[in-house]
């Protein structure tokens, strides 16, 4: 029942004009987004070679470790 009030949510939706364009624009902007994070990732691997063969999520991950102690805890577990 509940995947059926779902479905009907989503035709609903679907046929909401409005809530399209609004779908249409928050998907450019996602585009812009992402390009752009493209271009801010492009430094970090400039500095260092191995990196261009990390995803840009693998990336941003690596960069998310405020210090090098805790990046090395997981290397040390990515090489066990």
């Amino acid at each position: 029942m509940e995947r059926i009030e779902r479905r009907a949510f989503v035709l609903e939706l679907a046929g909401n004009t409005a809530f399209l364009e609004e779908v249409l624009v928050l998907q450019r902007y996602a585009q812009e987004v992402m390009g752009e994070l493209g271009q801010v990732l492009e430094s970090p691997r400039c500095q260092c070679a191995r990196l261009h063969f990390l995803t840009n999520q693998e990336l941003m991950a690596l960069l998310a470790y405020p210090s090098p102690e805790q990046l090395n805890l997981l290397v040390s577990k990515v090489r066990t």
